[in-house]
């Protein structure tokens, strides 16, 4: 999966993290546009804001729970209808298809509220993990709760590499020159100490 261009930049919109649309996706074996972090705690929350607009219904954008390319939650914005969704999708275990997932939940956006920027977050709590969204300076609106985090432990000894929350976009192997600008990531660790 070593990159071999240049698909995340911090340049093209000053303040914010861009990566383009890549037609890899985190279901494959190739080099999406993701960019990660490590999930340190059992209980804790990954969150991210970002500015994404679609038409299309492959073009998606948002934060991921990733155990490897058979296992992983993905929180997206994307586009139903011509109409901005929010989406969960599951990845569907040993499936020859990197584009196929499972599709969980599903939501419009409430056009009075959305304004370009949408906020997206996983809580982990053990062995469920929740997802919720907010359209900015307001309350997480739960999307998605107790969903199980036993999906994405290890199966074999050999492949314990724990999870990433990432930053991901994908046009589901479609060529885009579409992207999505991530205002900030916050990662936050809640487990007890001992």
């Amino acid at each position: 999966r070593t990159p071999k261009e240049k698909w995340y930049d911090l340049d093209s919109r000053p303040g914010y993290l861009s990566i383009k649309l890549r037609p890899e996706t985190a279901g494959g074996t190739s080099n999406p546009g993701f960019i990660a972090h490590r999930q340190q705690h059992l209980r804790g929350a990954a969150s991210t804001s970002m500015q994404f607009e679609t038409d299309t219904g492959n073009e998606k954008a948002g934060l991921i729970i990733f155990h490897n390319e058979d296992h992983y939650y993905y929180l997206c914005q994307s586009s139903d209808g011509g109409k901005p969704v929010i989406q969960l999708y599951k990845s569907i275990e040993n499936n020859n298809s990197p584009t196929d997932m499972e599709l969980m939940a599903e939501e419009d956006l409430d056009p009075e509220k959305y304004e370009g920027s949408l906020e997206l977050k996983i809580n982990s709590e053990g062995r469920y993990y929740s997802f919720y969204y907010s359209y900015g300076n307001e309350d997480w609106i739960p999307f998605k709760e107790e969903v199980d985090a036993v999906y994405l432990r290890a199966v074999i000894p050999r492949d314990f590499v724990g999870c990433f929350y990432g930053l991901y976009a994908t046009s589901l192997n479609i060529d885009s020159e579409n992207s999505a600008s991530y205002d900030w990531f916050r990662y936050r660790g809640m487990d007890d100490v001992y």
